[in-house]
């Protein structure tokens, strides 16, 4: 998930902050496809009413078309959970790919 430190919509994002949603949304998918089998990233905001912006990001596993689309997210509900250890690497590669293009990893 993708949230600006600032409480914040999409229609209010300031102009400078939204500049740079592009770019970051750009490296997030980069550090996500870092990992293996990894076919699509889809992006999703979800807001009812809350001023905080929430951009989601989804990873399409290779091989699983059935999940395509707007379909991905129902499946999450589906689809066997990810033991706690292999959730825990994947956050750490993730991070550490989002630290390589610059800043600090935060897991």
């Amino acid at each position: 998930m993708l949230v600006p430190r600032g409480h914040h919509d999409l229609l209010d994002l300031p102009s400078e902050r939204a500049a740079e949603l592009g770019a970051m949304l750009q490296r997030v998918e980069r550090a996500i496809r870092t990992l293996d089998g990894i076919a699509r990233v889809h992006v999703n905001k979800w807001g009812d009413g809350g001023a905080h912006l929430h951009l989601f990001l989804m990873a399409r596993p290779e091989g699983m078309l059935q999940l395509r689309g707007s379909c991905l997210p129902l499946w999450d509900d589906v689809l066997p959970k990810l033991p706690d250890e292999v959730w825990a690497e994947s956050a750490r590669l993730i991070a550490a790919a989002m630290a390589k293009d610059g800043g600090t990893a935060h897991v």
